[in-house]
């Protein structure tokens, strides 16, 4: 069974195959949404380069030896 979340109270589920790709109702908020697997429903990766980081959020400071 495929693990599925609502978007709304963010419950996770287990959902029968038949479910996938149908509209469903969370038990627990009563939410209707569509039944997407969770991997399917998160962003994808994002890709930084230490460059970019480093921008972002400033170089890393050496600590001082003591």
């Amino acid at each position: 069974m495929p693990s599925i979340m609502c978007p709304q109270c963010k419950r996770t589920y287990n959902a029968p195959d038949k479910a996938m790709g149908r509209q469903v109702k969370c038990p627990a908020c009563q939410c209707e949404f569509k039944a997407e697997e969770i991997q399917k429903q998160l962003p994808d990766t994002v890709k930084m380069t230490v460059e970019e980081v480093e921008r972002y959020y400033g170089k890393k400071k050496e600590n001082p030896s003591t």
